[in-house]
């Protein structure tokens, strides 16, 4: 059975040290979306394997982590999943559906400023979307080492 947590890994993986041209911008967008989805399926897994009955539609996110958040029978940490879950959320909807409103008429230097500005705050949002799905694997007691943990894990002992 696939480990869903492996796309965090991906995540991991595709973003790049920084974020100068499109098709890096590319990976940082595909770098959130992976996090996202990786929480989201373990998440789902998790609920399903514990029996935790989650009321809401199944094609949609949000009313899944709020149903998360607000379950009384949940644990504390589980509830906890479900706000952290609607973050992750609202990070991966950015990345996915929203760019930078450049009025053509703009100086070309202040539509290149601009543009700097959206690919910084989308690489602040990669970094938070890993971070975030790290912590809710770690919320539902099922932790998954970080790239840099597991490469450091891989070095000969010195």
């Amino acid at each position: 059975m696939w480990d869903w947590r492996w796309y965090v890994r991906v995540a991991e993986r595709l973003r790049p040290k920084k974020c100068a041209d499109d098709y890096e911008l590319g990976r940082v967008r595909s770098a959130i979306s992976r996090a996202y989805y990786a929480a989201y399926n373990v998440t789902k897994a998790y609920m399903r394997a514990n029996k935790h009955e989650i009321d809401a539609p199944s094609n949609s996110h949000k009313p899944y982590w709020e149903a998360i958040e607000h379950n009384t029978s949940l644990s504390a940490d589980e509830n906890e999943v479900g706000i952290k879950g609607k973050h992750l959320m609202s990070l991966r909807i950015n990345a996915d559906y929203h760019d930078p409103e450049v009025d053509p008429s703009m100086p070309e230097h202040a539509k290149a400023k601009k543009l700097e500005r959206h690919r910084e705050k989308l690489m602040a949002n990669s970094e938070a979307a890993i971070t975030v799905a790290h912590e809710i694997f770690r919320l539902l007691k099922q932790p998954f080492p970080t790239a840099a943990e597991s490469d450091a894990a891989k070095k000969p002992q010195q």
